[in-house]
């Protein structure tokens, strides 16, 4: 996974990712990494003549062998954890897409967790192993005598290596091929993903959110970043995000659910004190703009604080907070009570520790 157009970013230290804190961080580490794609072409990947397969991200460690014919088909074989077996179901679904049997005498692909004593025969075979690196998202891909093995200690390895399978797969049909590879791949960045700004331009459906969360985990994107200004229905202050083209609570939690079991975090990103437009041109908030009709918030201004709260995540529903005030570097204005500017950047990264 050390493709440097996915993975390059700006990382958060190992203190930062997993001590708690609520984060308040910038676009910035957020690698806009997603391929245009088809809603049939999600995870294929194009086969190269001779030992090149390219696939996306690139793997760190590969190495190619025999590919297999899937002409009789190809079955998927899981433990009883039940995100493995969603891993599975959704290579199987995969396979069903490409008119691939299914059944006895089929090659197998078979997803592992590395604590396995299958998965350990096969790791001491090919003289490799899980590292410190890959146990959190990391996985090991090793041909057998049936098909392939996906090697993981973790449920988000395994998931990803499925991915890999899925591109590993060419053609459809009786004319469908296995490349099969030795492959050992992790992650360079603990956060990769893409944000998508849902107050301007049309106001997606939920559903094609989902379709998005699809191909996003499909090239191990694990951050999908929603930019709100007022396409968020607030329940402190309802007439910001008005039904019909806004995201209601049963919306988000409908879309948050599905995205953990794609290994995907929703982080939400709300407007602060620029871009806010869509808000300020309400006849009640128009005082509350710097200049008229504009769309800075005045901090200053009697009520603007007021405003912010209505439309802030509470500190504790979020580990992660993108609260964006890059659009209001120079908001302050003497003349209308404004404060001083903000720093450069607009951005704030550690606020508050949860507890």
């Amino acid at each position: 996974m050390g493709h440097p157009l996915l993975w390059r970013g700006e990382s958060l230290s190992p203190q930062q990712a997993g001590s708690g804190e609520l984060l308040l961080v910038c676009r910035n580490w957020i690698a806009l990494a997603v391929m245009v794609v088809s809603s049939c072409g999600i995870a294929r990947a194009a086969t190269a003549s001779g030992d090149t397969t390219k696939l996306i991200p690139i793997p760190r460690e590969y190495s190619p062998r025999d590919p297999l014919s899937l002409a009789r088909g190809v079955s998927v074989v899981t433990g009883s954890d039940p995100e493995d077996r969603f891993a599975g179901q959704d290579l199987s679904d995969w396979f069903e897409k490409l008119n691939l049997r299914k059944g006895h005498g089929t090659v197998v692909i078979e997803l592992l967790r590395a604590q396995s004593h299958s998965a350990a025969r096969l790791l001491s075979s090919a003289n490799t192993k899980i590292d410190e690196p890959m146990q959190q998202e990391g996985y090991i891909i090793l041909p057998t005598k049936k098909g392939l093995a996906v090697i993981a200690s973790s449920s988000a390895g395994i998931f990803y290596g499925a991915q890999t399978v899925k591109q590993l797969t060419t053609g459809q049909g009786s004319s469908a091929i296995l490349e099969r590879a030795v492959i050992r791949d992790w992650p360079a960045m603990r956060y990769r993903g893409m944000l998508d700004d849902l107050s301007r331009g049309p106001f997606p459906t939920l559903d094609f959110q989902k379709r998005q969360i699809q191909t996003f985990a499909a090239y191990k994107l694990n951050v999908y970043c929603l930019h709100f200004e007022n396409t968020l229905q607030y329940q402190s202050n309802p007439l910001p995000g008005l039904p019909g083209g806004s995201l209601s609570r049963e919306d988000v939690r409908q879309l948050v659910d599905y995205a953990r079991a794609y290994h995907v975090a929703i982080i939400p990103e709300q407007e602060a004190f620029g871009h806010l437009h869509h808000i300020l041109e309400y006849e009640q908030y128009a005082p509350l703009a710097e200049t008229p009709l504009g769309h800075l918030l005045a901090p200053g201004q009697p009520g603007s604080l007021q405003l912010i709260s209505q439309i802030s995540f509470p500190r504790r529903s979020q580990r992660i907070l993108h609260a964006d005030g890059v659009a209001a570097n120079n908001c302050a204005d003497p003349l209308r009570g404004g404060s001083a500017p903000l720093s450069s950047t607009g951005n704030i990264e550690v606020v508050s520790r949860k507890g």
